[in-house]
């Protein structure tokens, strides 16, 4: 097989772009699944950052009974994938949906809850570390100034780990748009 005769050595195959050929997508229900693709991926990512960044900095900064405990738990739980349990998250998003509907199968919200759960743990431990590396004479000179726990957080801590931020934003929405055993049972 000569080059010449080979798809790499093919000019004309991408030369025209023609949106006739893209009309089937117009006549499917392709873009309200894009768009709710979308709409669960970006929830489920700023969800699970403003969560992590709660319990990272609170795992970091305060020491409490039970922390060590709770640090080795999140770890654990790191180990198992969220799709060992589709069939538990199913049934007791059936229980659920009998009490609470908006929070029962075939409901956006429960998924993301779902995906908000799963990625909880791995977000949060990897913040953690980061956390860790911020000094705490940064928080004890805000508390001099007379800031409280929540003007550090938001004002300090947050722009200060923005990176850590980005990262766990990204890996959320990219396993929650890639993620399809899960969003198929509950939807």
């Amino acid at each position: 097989m000569c080059i010449r005769d080979s798809l790499a050595a093919s000019s004309a195959l991408f030369s025209a772009f023609d949106p006739a050929n893209y009309i089937a997508l117009g006549e499917s229900r392709y873009w309200v699944w894009f768009g709710n693709t979308l709409l669960i991926g970006g929830v489920t990512a700023v969800g699970s950052v403003l969560m992590g960044a709660c319990g990272a900095y609170a795992f970091s900064r305060f020491r409490f009974s039970g922390r060590r405990a709770s640090l080795t738990t999140l770890l654990v739980l790191q180990m198992f994938p969220q799709a060992l349990a589709f069939i538990a998250i199913f049934l007791m998003l059936q229980t659920l949906g009998d009490v609470v509907p908006a929070l029962g199968i075939n409901s956006k919200i429960a998924l993301i809850c779902v995906y908000l759960g799963g990625a909880l743990g791995a977000n949060t431990f990897l913040m953690y570390g980061f956390f860790n590396t911020l000094p705490m004479e940064l928080d004890e000179a805000a508390r001099i100034d007379g800031a409280g726990h929540a003007r550090i957080f938001f004002t300090m801590i947050l722009p200060l780990v923005a990176p850590i931020l980005a990262v766990v934003a990204l890996l959320s929405f990219i396993g929650t748009v890639n993620e399809y055993v899960i969003a198929s049972v509950m939807l």
